[in-house]
């Protein structure tokens, strides 16, 4: 896997691009602030069937799948926002 959780010190993860680590990051972070507010609602925790947690790690292993999304979707976005908000990081 490329995304670890270190007890007491964050999040850490890695991909075969900047773009792919950056994803994965962001998405990770998604994923835990969605399961905090969940867990504020009360209630009692259900886990994800072991059928949805295979599905998504073959989707995102697959040809075309994270690094794809990452490489050719998110992160030329994010440069261009960047490009609008402060084009002075490409110096």
């Amino acid at each position: 896997n490329n995304i670890m959780l270190l007890r007491n010190h964050g999040t850490l993860t890695v991909g075969r691009s900047v773009a792919e680590a950056f994803l994965r990051m962001y998405l990770l972070e998604r994923a835990c602030t969605m399961q905090v507010r969940t867990l504020t609602l009360g209630g009692t925790p259900r886990a994800t069937a072991p059928a949805v947690i295979e599905k998504n790690a073959a989707l995102a292993q697959s040809p075309g799948g994270m690094s794809t999304i990452a490489d050719k979707l998110a992160w030329p976005a994010l440069l261009r926002k960047l490009d609008r908000i402060d084009p002075s990081f490409r110096n």
